[in-house]
């Protein structure tokens, strides 16, 4: 059996595709977002007699003995895929390539975020993390009563929900980022070549849903959605507090749920929320979210160990 690390131009894309079922996190084009962020993507692949049989795909950040990987990053799900009724023995080595890789490559911090099975390796610990999801197949779904009062009220100003389509629209969509973030006492996240790179792949990927909350000629809200196999993944949500009364939070996720419904999918997924964002947590009940354990993986080196605790103090 052949164990190989490739990058995008170098992956095999029909047996990627086959072997993780199309997956919109694991696919090429969203790994090589992430070079927008100074990542590099990679793809370890298992393959037997020409066949893929099992992989994982992931991005490498930091250089030198800084060097670190995430599946997939900032929290999104990632992980090993196995062909179907693949021997346990079979999978049992791809592991265990992954952990040769991984120690071989000095990496001090590895994540994986959710993968579809355990894994067991030295040092990889789990770790439980909680997000929210609503039950989209569900007939009676209905949001509370002040989720739909807010939803009215919203209806009743002036605004109009558009997709995100125009390139002339990301320097106000970034400085709506900014603003979002400020608020909330943050610098921004990503760095708006990376949202340049998003937009690009919208056109070609309808499996980003990215829409804007317009009032007039100003952006007043934006959500960047995604989605995964049977599930919309609410991912990123700006807004600029001047035009609350507005309610872009509501109008924009009640777009989202309408447009899930109609497409058929069967769950909405409104993320992994601080502990102590008892407000957060609170809108996200009110529109039914239900929590729901995930278990990640964290693997630190002794380096990482050192690094890692002298980034907390």
């Amino acid at each position: 059996m052949a164990f190989r690390v490739l990058s995008a131009e170098d992956l095999p894309q029909d047996q990627w595709l086959s072997l993780t079922n199309d997956s919109f996190l694991s696919s090429s084009g969203f790994a090589c977002l992430w070079r927008g962020m100074h990542g590099r993507e990679v793809f370890l692949l298992q393959e037997s007699n020409g066949v893929a049989e099992a992989g994982m795909a992931g991005v490498v950040f930091g250089r030198g003995v800084l060097r670190r990987f995430q599946s997939m990053p900032d929290g999104l799900y990632g992980g090993p895929y196995f062909k179907p009724n693949l021997a346990p023995e079979n999978k049992a080595e791809f592991l265990k390539h992954f952990y040769d890789w991984m120690k071989g490559g000095r990496l001090i911090r590895v994540d994986i975020h959710n993968p579809g099975e355990n894994i067991e390796l030295p040092g990889l610990r789990p770790f439980i993390t909680e997000c929210h999801v609503v039950d989209l197949t569900d007939d009676a779904f209905d949001p509370g009563k002040k989720v739909v009062k807010h939803i009215r009220a919203g209806k009743r100003r002036e605004s109009t929900i558009e997709k995100m389509q125009k390139v002339e629209h990301l320097a106000e969509f970034y400085e709506l980022a900014v603003i979002s973030e400020k608020r909330h006492g943050q610098k921004p996240r990503y760095r708006r070549g990376f949202f340049e790179r998003l937009l690009e792949l919208s056109r070609q990927d309808e499996r980003i849903l990215w829409l804007n909350l317009r009032a007039g000629e100003k952006m007043a809200g934006s959500r960047i959605c995604f989605i995964e196999g049977n599930q919309i993944l609410s991912w990123q949500f700006y807004m600029n507090h001047d035009y609350k009364e507005l309610k872009p939070s509501h109008l924009l996720l009640d777009y989202v749920i309408d447009y899930a419904r109609r497409c058929g999918m069967a769950e909405l997924n409104l993320g992994w929320s601080p502990p102590e964002a008892v407000s957060l947590m609170d809108f996200k009940e009110s529109w039914g979210g239900r929590r729901r354990a995930i278990t990640n993986y964290r693997y630190f080196s002794r380096l990482g160990k050192l690094v890692y605790r002298w980034r907390r103090r």
